[in-house]
């Protein structure tokens, strides 16, 4: 999956339904977005960490995830919250 672009309102199709969540989307993002949602779907790659619990149905996000284990944190200087990627920082 590429970076995570946000969408912005006028160019949305559809918006996610799901409680607290609310994302915006414009296309095929869609149905994807939604699987994530789905509590039965499976979670093959486990983080190895200790005292990590993580665990991930794809093997490129488990080493994204991998990395906040591994690379030093970026703080937001709004508000003071820590970050692993810098492109975070930007949300």
């Amino acid at each position: 999956m590429t970076p995570q672009r946000l969408t912005a309102q006028e160019g949305a199709k559809f918006q996610c339904q799901v409680e607290d969540c609310g994302m915006l989307f414009s296309q095929c993002d869609f149905k994807a977005h939604l699987e994530m949602h789905d509590e039965t779907r499976d979670h093959p790659f486990l983080c190895s960490v200790k005292d990590c619990a993580k665990n991930f149905d794809r093997r490129t996000d488990l080493e994204r995830h991998q990395n906040i284990h591994e690379v030093q944190r970026n703080r937001c200087k709004h508000c003071s919250r820590m970050f692993a990627r810098e492109e975070e920082l930007k949300r």
